[in-house]
């Protein structure tokens, strides 16, 4: 019986290894056609996300650009303040005309804004950039071409909301029932009431055909579902219809997950901008319909392997036996082959190790479940307007607030660094950190103990000691500090606002939301444009002395007027600010390097008097080293010498409209390219860039004397009104006429 069982025990032992060698090849193939399948999956799968991926950043695009539209609308006061705040009886029709008309200007500057309208439902008046009148008008004329009846659209532009962008669907159908998708998106232009207790809301159009691949209908439908409701909000093709259950399925994936409906599969991801997910769905027969014939080859080869290798493994067997057992009788050794399988404690090992499992899996879900509520906890106190969070909730999180005073800091950084929460957590404040776009972000609770100057400075000499430490800190900003966590949201944009226009300059700083707003106003201190202009002239010219004198001339006015201490601080980060846009200027113009300006140190310093020297140090530094620079351009080769001639011939002749490259390059007899190559080596910018930046500054002269825009631009040499218009805007971030009323403003 030993020896049966002990035989049995071989010949199973020998057949599985046979069994293994004679079918490695076989499983290699299969192996193969699994993966061939994978990767079929995969490529529907990858087809999706690049797809979604592409869709999504082109939506979000054209959203972004409906925020950048309001931005300028609330930034003009050629719109803005006139549509708000005048009466309908105030407005003639000849100003109706030119707040349209800047409207119209303002569309057209986007090119996925396919037609727009500004309206107010408290005031009752809506413009577009051809026409204007009441919100009853607007429904019949049909302004935007909506697909909505009269009763549909004026319930939509009377809803007064106050904040959160809003999107519909505004497809239209052509005679022939082709269909043009389209979006419209209303959002308020302002996200809190403006002063004079109206508000100002804009309606765009945004056209997906000129968006979306044209190709899209054929192999994906596009939904984009509103994350609040789960409605569909609009679908690209009419071809592919969901129930409500799927539409829910797909409403609740988050991104990246793959849901599979049938033949088809879905890929969902949500809107940074707005709040929708957008999701792309692909049918996979289209890319799996040669599966099924690579599995039956697959099949057929595996039966014949089977045979074959049952054959083989039948005929070794019998041979191996025969030599084994003659050699185990040689040796006449009696052995029990029968062999235990498993220990008595098996079974309770066993289940002592499921358990562990379970537990430490149900640990892993409340630890993430907690995180993910107290990260939604955290969002909600930067959404204004969104459901509020007390101190009680936030505590069961374990989030133990120390006061009621907060500020946001926001540290912008070329890559994700470590340990910046607990090197700031040694200041005693309680951090709580945020994910942003804004790089590094906290909301900051400050001790009720420290007084608000203690806390700036404490902030800014630990920041700045962190820039020291780490180069890969780019710029840093901080929020004023708010009582109560309702003002969060507030404190948030503020530092968003200051980190952008920290980052402008060019250089690694830290400042304050509240720095910011004083040295943008200029309502505590005298700094013109006069002042920058004579500045920037004198050190681009290389004079020290009367850069030096002018500084000293408009310190000395602030003083005789009486600027408080802090107000000099801001005006002499203006200067330094002036200081730091000439220098990046001149270094395109002239190879040298130049120390950096410290914004931070200048704000933050006790000692005005040596922040001042320090300025005027740098002032002679770049002086300096700009005569140096002239005087070695000044004797050197051919090309500057050409340089110069192109220069003067240019600032004579500016005015003409046919002047440029070529007609340059012919009055001086050489090729374009040498020519070209000799005026970026010697000035940094191309000679077209020069040309427009030179005219613009021969047009800034003639705005301050109350010229007409289109005698402006002929003298100029524009060509057009409306080339100088564009390229006004481009080099200036205003409008001519802006421009004007600013230089107005700071004469009074």
């Amino acid at each position: 019986m030993e020896k049966k069982s002990f035989k049995k025990s071989l010949l199973l032992k020998w057949s599985i290894s046979y069994l293994l060698v004679c079918f490695i090849p076989f499983i290699f193939f299969f192996i193969f056609i699994i993966q061939s399948n994978l990767i079929l999956s995969f490529s529907v799968e990858n087809a999706n996300k690049i797809a979604l991926s592409s869709i999504t950043r082109l939506i979000d695009q054209a959203i972004e650009q409906n925020s950048l539209l309001a931005e300028d609308i609330l930034l003009s006061q050629d719109v803005s303040s006139n549509f708000i705040y005048s009466s309908n009886d105030e407005l003639t029709s000849q100003r109706f005309f030119e707040i349209s008309t800047s409207l119209r200007h303002m569309f057209n500057s986007y090119q996925l804004i396919e037609d727009a309208v500004i309206y107010s439902p408290s005031i009752d008046r809506y413009i577009s950039g051809l026409r204007w009148g009441s919100g009853e008008e607007l429904a019949m004329r049909n302004e935007l071409e909506l697909p909505f009846s009269k009763s549909d659209y004026i319930r939509i532009f009377s809803e007064d909301r106050h904040n959160g962008t809003r999107i519909f669907d505004a497809s239209t159908y052509s005679y022939s029932r082709e269909r043009n998708p389209r979006l419209l998106i209303i959002r308020p232009v302002s996200y809190a009431r403006i002063s004079g207790g109206n508000t100002l809301h804009l309606a765009t159009i945004i056209n997906l055909s000129s968006v979306i691949p044209s190709d899209l209908s054929d192999y994906h439908q596009l939904l984009l579902i509103d994350t609040d409701s789960k409605d569909v909000i609009f679908r690209y093709s009419d071809l592919t219809d969901f129930s409500k259950d799927e539409i829910d399925s797909i409403a609740s994936l988050s991104d990246g997950e793959t849901l599979k409906i049938g033949d088809r599969i879905c890929l969902s991801k949500e809107s940074k901008i707005s709040n929708i997910n957008i999701a792309v769905i692909i049918d996979r027969s289209t890319y799996n319909q040669y599966t099924s014939h690579l599995i039956m080859v697959a099949l057929l080869i595996f039966i014949a392997s089977l045979i074959v290798g049952l054959l083989i493994i039948l005929f070794l067997l019998k041979r191996e036996w025969r030599e084994y057992s003659s050699a185990i009788l040689g040796t006449g050794i009696n052995v029990d082959w029968d062999q235990k399988s498993m220990g008595v404690y098996d079974p309770f090992i066993t289940q002592v190790e499921k358990l562990k499992d379970e537990k430490g899996v149900m640990g892993s879900i409340i630890e993430k479940q907690t995180a993910s509520l107290k990260s939604s906890m955290i969002l909600s106190l930067l959404e204004r307007g969104s459901v509020p969070v007390s101190r009680e909730a936030l505590s069961e999180c374990g989030i133990n607030l120390i006061s009621n005073r907060f500020s946001v800091l926001l540290i912008k950084t070329l890559e994700k660094i470590d340990r910046i929460e607990d090197y700031l957590s040694e200041l005693g404040f309680i951090l709580l950190p945020f994910e942003s776009d804004f790089g590094e972000s906290f909301i900051v609770n400050i001790p009720s103990t420290i007084k608000n100057e203690e806390f700036y400075q404490i902030l800014a000499e630990k920041v700045k000691a962190l820039f020291d430490e780490n180069s890969l800190i780019l710029y840093a900003s901080s929020s004023d500090i708010t009582e109560g966590l309702e003002k969060i949201g507030q404190s948030y944009l503020d530092a968003i606002n200051a980190l952008e226009y920290i980052s402008s300059s060019s250089t690694r700083e830290f400042v304050f939301y509240r720095d910011v707003s004083a040295i943008s106003s200029k309502s505590s201190f005298s700094y013109l444009t006069e002042d920058e202009f004579s500045l920037d002239d004198r050190i681009s010219k290389g004079d020290s002395i009367g850069a030096i004198r002018i500084i000293d001339s408009i310190i000395e006015r602030n003083i005789a007027n009486g600027v408080p201490p802090r107000a000099k601080r801001y005006l002499l980060f203006a200067i330094a600010s002036t200081l730091l846009r000439c220098v990046n200027r001149v270094k395109r113009q002239y190879s040298f390097e130049i120390e950096d300006i410290s914004f931070s140190s200048i704000m933050q310093s006790n000692n005005f008097d040596a922040s001042l020297n320090e300025v005027k140090e740098i002032v002679k530094s770049v002086s300096d080293k700009i005569q140096f620079s002239r005087k070695e351009i000044n004797g050197s080769d051919e090309s500057y010498i050409i340089y110069v001639k192109a220069l003067s011939q240019i600032r004579d002749n500016y005015s003409d409209s046919s002047l440029n490259v070529s007609s340059l390059a012919e009055s001086l007899n050489i090729s374009n390219s040498y020519l070209s190559k000799a005026f970026k080596k010697h000035n940094g910018n191309n000679i077209s860039d020069y040309i427009a930046l030179y005219r613009i500054s021969k047009a800034k002269m003639y705005l301050a004397k109350d010229e007409s825009v289109t005698d402006i631009a002929a003298r100029c040499g524009f060509g057009s009104t409306r080339t100088f218009l564009r390229l006004f805007k481009q080099h200036e971030n205003i409008t001519p006429t802006q421009f004007r009323s600013t230089r107005r403003e700071e004469n009074e």
